[in-house]
């Protein structure tokens, strides 16, 4: 891979929409971003910060096309003490040294012919808040104080692509996991932006699955109204701590009619399970209350696509997976491909086919 270039945030020209300079003097005149082939690193700048206080950055791929996926990363979460405490492995508190470098796997890797990215903008948004890229609170777990300001950090990101993907001809907003919640609370805002230009939201393997009362709690910790599109007007008076994710994907179909929402998820996933296990849930309810709300979502929504694999793999977009998995005779790449493409698809089912839960 191409190394990394490290471009600071500019403030003074603009709130997180600037690179380099303001004057006309910017050595890269052809590409006005100022960016480098190749992954770019862009220091975040005041305001937003990691859950611990360390700094936010986040990462562009130049694209040769019109056209971008904005991506948030994937990394657990956290709410209580346990899950929050110093040394966790619930979740990822720093944007690191190793994020976006070393092997770049699935949709990351831009050298690969079959990424349906390969020559698009790739915007991508590190995960280090806990709070599924939503919340905008500081709060104390314990003896643990965390910034739960994810929708800060994603916030500037977003700037910046409205700045410099001014009109796109087509828009991806996905991510894995976490990323998956991310994309699916960032992308109404997206679609809003963007109003007229063809937006694909694509969740990998983040479902919704919760026990009763779970989002009143991360309401609670995280104060995820921040991102409530008020502007559906089903939400405009919702209270985030009776909403469900189920509801929120009829509730933006059903607003934004000319747009495809999705999810890509595993009939036996290991890390959604443990999630729900950690919530107070069963796990061997997992699966099915994931298929319910899959029924419930395409019951209502003619512009919401599925795809449900025979496998126990959480995450699929950043894993060389991505290219070979298959489930009903259909490529997860083609299938992803098509959407972001505008190709209609079917939904994809593993039933009555879906392996074993426990890896072999």
């Amino acid at each position: 891979m191409s190394s990394l270039r490290i471009v600071p945030l500019m403030l003074a020209c603009g709130f997180a929409t600037h690179l380099l300079g303001c004057s006309s003097d910017d050595p890269a005149e052809e590409n006005p971003t100022g960016l480098d082939p190749g992954w770019n690193k862009l220091e975040g700048g005041e305001g937003p910060v990691c859950s611990r206080g360390d700094a936010f950055s986040f990462f562009v791929h130049p694209g040769t096309v019109n056209r971008v996926v904005i991506e948030f990363e994937g990394g657990g979460a956290c709410w209580d003490a346990g899950t929050c405490a110093v040394g966790s492995d619930s979740f990822d508190d720093i944007v690191d040294a190793d994020t976006l470098t070393g092997t770049l796997e699935g949709i990351h890797d831009h050298e690969n012919a079959d990424n349906p990215y390969k020559d698009w903008w790739h915007v991508f948004v590190p995960y280090c808040t806990g709070d599924l890229h939503i919340g905008n609170k500081t709060t104390t777990h314990g003896d643990v104080t965390i910034e739960h300001r994810g929708a800060v950090n994603a916030g500037v990101a977003l700037d910046w692509v409205y700045e410099n993907v001014a009109d796109p001809e087509r828009v991806v907003v996905t991510g894995c996991s976490a990323g998956g919640y991310g994309a699916m609370g960032w992308a109404p805002h997206v679609m809003q932006h963007y109003d007229g230009v063809p937006v694909v939201q694509i969740a990998d393997c983040a479902n919704g699955v919760a026990v009763p009362g779970f989002l009143a709690v991360v309401d609670f910790v995280w104060d995820v109204s921040v991102i409530m599109p008020s502007f559906v007007p089903a939400l405009a008076d919702a209270n985030p701590v009776t909403l469900t994710v189920t509801q929120l994907y009829q509730d933006y179909a059903a607003f934004f009619t000319g747009q495809q929402f999705s999810q890509y998820n595993t009939q036996h996933d290991e890390t959604q399970m443990s999630f729900y296990e950690d919530m107070g849930g069963d796990p061997q309810d997992w699966a099915g209350m994931m298929n319910d709300n899959i029924d419930a979502i395409s019951a209502s929504a003619s512009n919401f696509s599925s795809f449900i694999a025979a496998d126990y793999m959480h995450c699929i977009i950043v894993k060389p997976e991505f290219y070979s998995a298959t489930s009903d005779g259909v490529a997860v790449r083609d299938w992803m491909n098509d959407l972001a493409n505008g190709t209609a698809v079917d939904d994809v089912d593993c039933d009555p086919d879906c392996g074993s839960p426990e890896p072999q």
